[in-house]
């Protein structure tokens, strides 16, 4: 059943002329080949819209698309409109696939739909209680199952990066695991919430002055990154303990202000003489030592550390504040 909607073309069919997404209008409708229940055509993305329901289109993501482009993936929804005599067809789902391939070919595979209003088709495939984007956990367990089925040259750059976290985690005595429910425990669970953590603060946000460190010393930036995160990690491990990290959170921000006062000090350290230097935030507490059996001894020092140089309570555990604490106390005690 064909449901009934208003459709202005001059308000409701958008182009996108900057990716050749012009909104042409055909005389005849496009020849679709019927597949189970679906019907499927090639559409030139210059004959394809969006509607004003659409979201803005997200440039970055775009290249992104572009870049990782295969064609097995590349199809799009789009909606079929007849109006005065014309034919219209208008993207409901895959506006940043169709912006992406503008860039590679001038047709696209889309599966067509005429039985309902083209906002409610874009409602039905954008639903949120329906349609779940894959989570950091996932992504990270479906990469480790690709590095083991999978030979090519992107599992050895996901191996840089996935394996070399597992295996760090492995290495302090935990096993690297799938998260399990809340009341689970155990340091393994957070091994892709710190996969993700390196990606994003060593190798994206250090990028520039890893890059020129890479240069200087001849050595090669995968190895420097991986280094640099392993160092955090002996850091952080020595002066806390391991069981610090066992909580159901990760402390996560506590290892990004770490790799960010690492970032601070342009990356010019010596790993012993850090390891002493925050130890010494021990004899800031009251009690004279850290409770690490409890697992709070990153509180109890953050707190005590945090009255000694007056940062403020109320933002600790935002990972500036962490980065400002970790140079505060470096500066003191180096």
């Amino acid at each position: 059943m064909t449901v009934k909607f208003k459709f202005n073309p001059k308000k409701d069919h958008v182009a996108v002329k900057e990716y050749g997404i012009l909104g042409e209008t055909l005389d005849k409708p496009i020849a679709k080949t019927k597949a189970g229940w679906l019907k499927v055509a090639t559409i030139p993305i210059k004959n394809l819209a969006i509607g004003l329901y659409q979201r803005d289109i997200d440039h970055p993501r775009v290249n992104r698309i572009k870049n990782a482009w295969h064609n097995d993936l590349g199809y799009i929804n789009v909606a079929e409109i007849k109006h005065k005599g014309k034919y219209y067809y208008q993207i409901v789902d895959g506006q940043h696939r169709a912006s992406a391939f503008s860039q590679i070919g001038n047709e696209i595979c889309c599966i067509v739909t005429n039985s309902f209003a083209p906002v409610d088709n874009f409602l039905m495939a954008n639903n949120s209680r329906n349609v779940k984007s894959l989570d950091v956990d996932g992504e990270f367990w479906a990469k480790m199952n690709r590095l083991d089925s999978v030979i090519d040259a992107r599992s050895k750059n996901d191996e840089d990066n996935v394996k070399f976290v597992y295996d760090l985690i492995e290495r302090k005595g935990y096993k690297p695991q799938k998260k399990k429910n809340k009341s689970d425990i155990n340091f393994g669970n957070h091994v892709a919430s710190l996969h993700k953590i390196f990606e994003k603060y060593v190798q994206h946000e250090g990028g520039n002055i890893l890059q020129d460190i890479a240069l200087e010393n001849n050595e090669d930036l995968n190895v420097l990154s991986r280094r640099i995160f392993k160092d955090a990690a002996d850091v952080l491990f020595c002066v806390f303990g391991a069981n610090a990290f066992t909580y159901s959170k990760p402390q996560k921000r506590t290892w990004e202000g770490m790799l960010r006062f690492l970032r601070k000090i342009e990356y010019k350290y010596n790993k012993q003489r850090l390891k002493e230097a925050f130890k010494k935030g021990k004899y800031y507490m009251p009690t004279g030592r850290i409770p690490r059996e409890t697992g709070k001894g990153i509180d109890s020092w953050r707190l005590t550390a945090l009255n000694k140089f007056g940062s403020s309570k109320r933002v600790i555990y935002e990972r500036e504040k962490w980065t400002n604490l970790f140079t505060a106390v470096h500066d003191f005690t180096g």
